[in-house]
């Protein structure tokens, strides 16, 4: 009783010690739990979200390079939301402008990836816990305590793939307000097609063009713009920490001063950190992954592909 883990399972209590325990189920965190339950250790992955609502929920830019890196296979389908596409980057609103194809780097739905890792988690024998809150940890010579709210687990590592908040396991402080970027995704209809077209041909681009326009807020603040069918993508940031405007706000005042975009059908927000990754990323047995080790590359303010890139250095072979 007091050298094993507890948790009430099938109406009893039993010892639950396994291998590694993932605190967060995202994009990072699952992937490190498909991996190495895939490679044979036994795995608790933990979040404290419902696990349909774990990690990102929009479309984000992962560089097909991630994926095989990582040994995961590329995302097609509905997961794959496009690839190919032409980028324009314009400064402020009606700037100079630089042109490019990003064939590839593709938009992928990361509430399908996050599925898609989550079921390959599970597949491979992991225990996905959603709605689970880790309570605390202590780390031994040998291995690890972790209480969470529904019992203890004993494993041998513990990997923190938390997100912004994370690090907490290896005693890392949260980034500082200037080194964060409060960003925003959305997918709306689009309610005139014409006025859409005419909107990218008047910036010399044909529609399925993202247009990004940067610096439109002063400092590092940004509004991307795609159209597609019936569909318009919006993504934003911005560094509220030197007086800019959030992302959502960005978002929400581009929205509602162009007339042919409509309601959201997905997206969300969150904070991103936007600084080079920790210098120590293990401590004991725990090690950190994705926005809990700041993998976050900044120029893009994104880490989906780096996570997946750690997840599998962290993951043995």
């Amino acid at each position: 009783l007091l050298d094993g883990a507890l948790v009430w399972r099938g109406g009893g209590i039993v010892p639950v010690e396994p291998d590694v325990v993932v605190v967060g189920a995202g994009t990072a965190g699952a992937a490190v739990a498909a991996l190495c339950a895939q490679r044979g250790l036994s795995v608790v992955c933990l979040d404290r979200r419902p696990l349909s609502e774990s990690g990102a929920r929009w479309l984000n830019g992962v560089p097909f390079a991630a994926f095989d890196v990582a040994g995961i296979a590329r995302p097609d389908g509905a997961e794959l939301a496009g690839a190919g596409h032409g980028f324009q980057l314009v400064s402020g609103w009606q700037g100079p402008a630089l042109k490019f194809v990003r064939e590839t780097v593709p938009e992928v739905d990361m509430r399908l990836l996050v599925s898609r890792l989550q079921g390959m988690a599970a597949d491979g024998g992991a225990e996905l816990w959603g709605d689970c809150r880790l309570l605390s940890w202590e780390s031994g010579p040998t291995g690890c305590l972790v209480e969470t709210d529904r019992g203890q687990l004993c494993p041998e590592w513990v990997v923190d793939a938390s997100g912004l908040a994370g690090a907490r396991l290896l005693g890392q402080p949260v980034p500082a307000p200037r080194d964060i970027c409060a960003a925003a995704q959305q997918v709306r209809r689009l309610l005139d097609p014409r006025a859409g077209r005419e909107f990218f041909e008047r910036h010399g681009v044909e529609p399925g063009t993202t247009l990004s326009f940067a610096g439109v807020a002063g400092g590092f603040s940004v509004v991307n713009v795609w159209m597609a069918e019936d569909r318009v993508g919006l993504l934003t940031g911005s560094v509220v920490a030197d007086g800019q405007p959030s992302g959502l706000q960005l978002l929400e005042r581009f929205a509602e001063s162009k007339p042919w975009i409509g309601e959201p059908i997905f997206g969300g927000a969150r904070a991103i950190p936007l600084r080079r990754p920790l210098e120590r990323l293990c401590r004991g047995r725990a090690a950190a992954v994705g926005d809990a080790a700041r993998q976050v590359f900044p120029a893009h303010g994104s880490g989906i592909g780096a996570g997946l890139v750690a997840a599998a250095v962290l993951a043995p072979r």
